[in-house]
C-alpha cells in the first residue's frame, strides 16, 4: 500500500472582475464588483451607464478605509 501525505495550501488575493471605475479586468475582492459580476452573468446584458455609475460609486465605497475603535486604521488589502 502506497501512503500518500499531500499538504496543500491555497490562498487567492479575490477574483477576475470587470472594474467599471478604470474599465479593467483585474483582481479583486471588492464586494460590489463582485455582486456586479453575479448580476451581469445572471441577466446575461450589460448594464446600463446609471448602474455602471453607481457599481462604481458603491465600488469606492467598499475600498474605504475603516476606523476602528482603537483608532488603528483596518485596510484589509494589507496582510496582517
Amino acid at each position: 500500500m502506497i501512503e500518500k501525505n499531500i499538504n496543500t495550501t491555497v490562498s487567492f488575493d479575490g477574483l477576475l472582475l470587470y472594474d467599471p471605475r478604470d474599465k479593467k479586468i483585474k483582481t479583486s475582492n471588492n464586494p460590489a464588483l463582485m455582486l456586479r459580476d453575479l448580476y451581469c452573468r445572471s441577466q446575461k446584458k450589460p448594464l446600463s451607464t446609471e448602474e455602471e455609475e453607481f457599481i462604481s460609486e458603491l465600488a469606492n465605497m467598499a475600498d474605504e478605509d475603516v476606523f476602528v475603535p482603537a483608532g488603528t486604521i483596518v485596510n484589509p488589502k494589507e496582510k496582517l
